[in-house]
């Protein structure tokens, strides 16, 4: 019952869905507090190192004052961000509330599946409209940031840099034209083979932490 936590999660399911207690450890989120630190220590530095290039920046090199800029990073993150954030909570409670059933009769609980059962079942259809556009939404902006700022990555601060520095202005857009379809193919390709959200979680911060760990001095 209370909001806070420690080191561990130390949620215990147990007469109520035990098999969560199996996932929470499968899944890697028992040592929760270390999620948090990250976040934390990210957030921290990367504030100290002033507008970083990621899909922010977009945005605010498209103002154009000072003032337009401050305007948009609150828009974006306290009117546009609180809410989805409110949606999302609302979903668990609502699956907290009216799934754990359904969670009981999987031979092996999915817990991927909840969202579907909550938007079909207990979601009324005006409702389910709103929130659907919602996630659509979601879904777009992330999608079309990736898409535009990954070429950029690749051409500009790889190919450019280390390969071709007086490659011209139209090849570069070429190119980054080139490198978009390349990516879109990719994620679709990766998209269609997975199966679980969090294997794909793990892949990344299994490949981040061996990254970090490769980087330490011997």
């Amino acid at each position: 019952m209370s909001p806070f936590f420690g080191w561990k999660l130390d949620l215990d399911w147990s007469g109520i869905l035990a098999s969560a207690n199996d996932s929470i450890r499968q899944d890697g989120n028992e040592f929760f507090m270390v999620v948090i630190l990250f976040m934390a220590v990210k957030g921290v530095l990367a504030s100290m190192a002033g507008p970083a290039p990621d899909y922010d920046m977009q945005r605010i090199l498209a103002t154009r004052s000072p003032r337009e800029a401050s305007l948009m990073s609150a828009w974006v993150n306290v009117v546009l961000m609180f809410p989805s954030y409110l949606m999302s909570t609302g979903i668990v409670m609502l699956a907290l509330a009216f799934c754990l059933p359904d969670l009981r009769a999987m031979a092996t609980p999915d817990f991927e599946k909840i969202l579907p059962i909550v938007l079909t079942r207990y979601v009324p259809v005006g409702v389910l409209g709103v929130v659907l556009a919602g996630f659509i939404s979601a879904f777009m902006a992330n999608f079309a940031a990736t898409l535009n700022a990954a070429p950029a990555y690749l051409v500009n601060d790889i190919y450019k840099r280390f390969y071709n520095p007086g490659v011209s202005g139209r090849a570069e857009v070429n190119l980054c034209r080139l490198a978009s379809v390349l990516i879109l193919i990719v994620g679709i390709v990766f998209g269609l083979l997975t199966t679980r959200i969090i294997d794909v979680m793990m892949w990344l911060a299994g490949a981040l932490g061996r990254r970090l760990r490769d980087a330490q001095p011997a």
